[in-house]
């Protein structure tokens, strides 16, 4: 019997949130003066983002996944690399390497599923030498993020049926 290890990444391995990641990466794309501005309303509208995630994660990350729409997908995936190496990386759980590792000993191939988006789970995928990478992506049109998802959230029921569909086609 074949078999692989399947780790969520945020509340798992990391110590951060989708929410973490894109306040970092946008207020980057502002200028310093607006940054402190921007931030304050932002944790205003996160009371929304926090009642909507009590009562559906999917619905919390399709609207979340909204705040991204017009940004170009160029410099975002440009901050994606800093954002790692400056939220991600810190905040990575110290038991989570070692426990990896072991699997990886094993023999067993390592599957990140994620509910955050492809540019920055790539980041953690690569720095864990992750073997395979389930995470949500945004729809672009002319460069700009659309602010859509292309697929539907990945969080419950979702990501369950990502892992079996995974684990058949692997033979797991």
């Amino acid at each position: 019997n074949r078999s692989a290890a399947f780790f969520d990444v945020e509340g798992t391995l990391v110590s951060a949130t989708i929410v973490h990641y894109f306040c970092f990466i946008r207020s980057r794309m502002l200028p310093r003066v607006v940054r402190p501005f921007w931030q304050a309303l932002f944790w205003v509208k996160c009371l929304y983002y926090l009642a909507l995630d009590h009562r559906s994660r999917a619905e919390f990350n399709v609207a979340f996944y909204r705040s991204y729409r017009g940004l170009s997908g160029v410099r975002v995936r440009a901050l994606a690399k800093l954002c790692f190496d400056q939220v991600v990386q810190k905040n990575l759980y110290p038991a989570a390497i070692p426990l990896i590792n072991e699997h990886r000993t094993a023999g067993r191939p390592i599957v990140l599923i994620t509910g955050s988006l492809d540019f920055i789970a790539a980041e953690v995928a690569r720095a864990l030498q992750a073997d395979h990478l389930v995470a949500a992506e945004l729809m672009e049109c002319d460069g700009c993020f659309t602010g859509e998802l292309k697929g539907p959230a990945l969080s419950g029921g979702v990501k369950v049926a990502s892992i079996r569909n995974y684990a058949a086609k692997e033979g797991v």
